[in-house]
């Protein structure tokens, strides 16, 4: 009769599922010791670049009691999803949105005045600029489809480092993501013919001094508080072809 094969954990799991086993064998019983350990061991294992398999996330919270220490000094469990997008632990990010049944967010870390840039995976405290605004991750739906993202006034005191009241708050999905995309360049697009002509037309630059302050935009980001529609034919008015 053969014997059954047993299966083998990834590294990562099996020294999580390790200190679960052995913690506090030396010492007297501490819930504060136990945390702190359990919280340390899950967040070395991430640091340390060891492999999660799929389902490691998942059996670490539910085999070692993760919801009385998931959230010691790490800012909850979205803190190791974070942990792992900055010390670049694939295996460990993949195993969380397994687990939260999340696909991955990736937006353009982009600046005001462009549309491309590095694509940076969102975590709790991501910022990037969406549709013209200066906005912060601050939640995920429990169902894994979207994000929420804020943006802010800027705080009263002058002197604070602090965040004023949500100014929009956005909710974020990955069709979201690319449709934003493909609007920012077609905006980006737009925003560079303009300058172009403004600099090296002369027969144009009146008529693309008029586009602008019709629409009263002065800089990139401005381009975002008008309807894409209404910017396109403006400017399309303009082509060598239509003039």
């Amino acid at each position: 009769m053969s014997k059954k094969k047993a299966t083998t954990r990834s590294s990562a799991y099996t020294m999580v599922q390790h200190v679960w086993d052995h913690v506090q064998e030396a010492t007297g019983h501490s819930w504060e010791r136990l945390n702190a350990a359990m919280a340390d061991a899950l967040g070395l294992a991430i640091k340390a670049g060891l492999q999660f398999d799929k389902d490691d996330f998942r059996d670490v919270f539910d085999n070692c009691r993760g919801g009385y220490w998931g959230s010691h000094g790490t800012g909850a469990w979205e803190g190791y999803y974070a942990s792992a997008i900055e010390y670049g632990n694939a295996s460990a990010v993949q195993s969380f949105e397994a687990w939260k049944c999340r696909p991955p967010f990736i937006v353009d870390s982009v600046s005001p005045r462009d549309w491309s840039g590095p694509k940076t995976r969102v975590c709790i405290g991501t910022r990037f600029y969406w549709r013209g605004d200066h906005v912060t991750v601050t939640s995920f739906a429990t169902d894994g489809t979207t994000f929420i993202a804020c943006s802010y006034e800027p705080p009263k005191d002058t002197d604070s480092y602090g965040r004023g009241k949500i100014k929009k708050r956005h909710t974020i999905s990955v069709a979201d993501i690319r449709s934003d995309r493909k609007d920012r360049k077609e905006r980006a697009a737009l925003w560079n013919a303009l300058l172009d002509w403004q600099g090296n037309c002369d027969k144009k630059a009146a008529a693309v001094t008029r586009v602008l302050k019709k629409f009263e935009i002065s800089s990139y980001p401005d381009c975002f508080t008008v309807p894409l529609d209404t910017f396109r034919e403006a400017v399309d008015k303009l082509t060598p072809e239509k003039s």
